[in-house]
């Protein structure tokens, strides 16, 4: 059994609605005092995203945002990496997801993807800038989350002003 996981409802919730919406809820194994198996439930969202990816592309998509959050739990970046990578920037890649992309950017050391995946998060949601002005990785770069702010108001100014 892979180390146990304490906070299982952030697991537990995205698998629960990923059975919903699916029909199929992904295995995994919950030891009897609430404990996840990180790495069950990893296998488990990468199982679904292959099964959903030909029916069901949004829930594939689901699937591998929550393998590579299970990975990003775990302290597995470069695999949290492999699995968001999937991703894309397909049409089921919402802010909160390229958020969490860009979290992962930063901790394998890629801080212009980051940035960059940063600015496609805000310019979907401007909440995620609020959101990252209070979360570790991005205030250990808070120059230059600072400074892309910046930028983006600059230029949402020029474009009014045009």
């Amino acid at each position: 059994m892979g180390e146990p996981y304490r906070d299982w409802q952030k697991i537990d919730r995205p698998l629960e609605n990923l059975g919903q919406r699916s029909g199929r809820k992904p295995e995994f194994h919950r030891v009897p005092d609430g404990v996840v198996d990180l790495n069950l439930a990893e296998k488990s969202f990468v199982a679904a995203a292959r099964y959903a990816v030909g029916s069901a592309p949004e829930l594939a998509a689901d699937a591998l945002f929550g393998a590579s959050r299970v990975a990003y739990f775990q302290g597995r970046f470069a695999q949290a990496n492999t699995h968001i990578d999937k991703l894309g920037l397909g049409i089921y890649v919402d802010a909160i997801k390229m958020y969490y992309k860009a979290k992962i950017k930063i901790r394998n050391g890629k801080l212009n993807e980051a940035m960059n995946m940063l600015r496609a998060a805000m310019q979907s949601d401007w909440k995620i800038a609020l959101r990252a002005a209070g979360d570790k990785e991005f205030v250990d770069h808070i120059v230059d989350v600072s400074r892309l702010i910046k930028q983006m108001i600059a230029e949402k100014k020029d474009y009014v002003r045009d």
